[in-house]
């Protein structure tokens, strides 16, 4: 996800300041949910963001963001523009997450009228007038209709079936090959 804060003309780097609040852990991976751009410490964005990012491996502070200073193209004014690219956490693997707006208490856009994103349930097609019913609690955006707990829970069940007739594979560790000496 990218968000643009507008600065004034003139703006160089070194003024710039962008921090990402975390929250500490998801899933082993650390994460933010708040994002804040000062420049000569006022701020010029300040706020909680429409979902959680990913923070660089070892960042646990939020230090270390991919952000950019560049000319507002097509500004008379010569303003400035400061763009924060973030990587949104996914619930779960292949999942993908729509934000309706980037930060909270933001404009909020239609995330069903995305060309090429499905919001069609199981059983509805793209000429049907209007979404199926379970496609409102399609929380993947996968188009399935299906809520993120019901995925989850068929990919548990199916794991599980796999996993059920696979015979144990035996180890024979020695203390050299990494195993744990007793």
């Amino acid at each position: 996800v990218s968000v643009h804060a507008v600065a004034p003309p003139g703006t160089r780097a070194r003024q710039v300041r962008v921090a990402l609040r975390g929250e500490g852990l998801v899933a082993g991976e650390s994460v933010a949910s708040a994002l804040r751009v000062t420049l000569d410490g006022e701020v010029l964005l300040d706020g909680a963001l429409g979902g959680k990012v990913a923070l660089a491996d070892g960042d646990d502070e939020g230090e270390e963001i991919d952000w950019t200073l560049a000319d507002l193209p097509g500004d008379a004014k010569g303003r400035r523009v400061v763009s924060v690219t973030m990587r949104k956490v996914s619930p779960g693997a292949g999942v993908r997450q729509w934000w309706n707006r980037a930060l909270e208490g933001g404009p909020e856009i239609d995330t069903s009228a995305i060309a090429g994103r499905s919001t069609y349930g199981v059983g509805a097609s793209p000429g049907d007038s209007k979404p199926s019913a379970g496609a409102l609690s399609d929380a993947g955006g996968s188009g399935s209709g299906k809520s993120f707990a019901e995925v989850f829970a068929e990919a548990e069940k199916a794991f599980r079936e796999k996993v059920k007739h696979q015979k144990p594979i035996e180890l024979h560790l020695t203390p050299g090959d990494g195993a744990a000496e007793p």
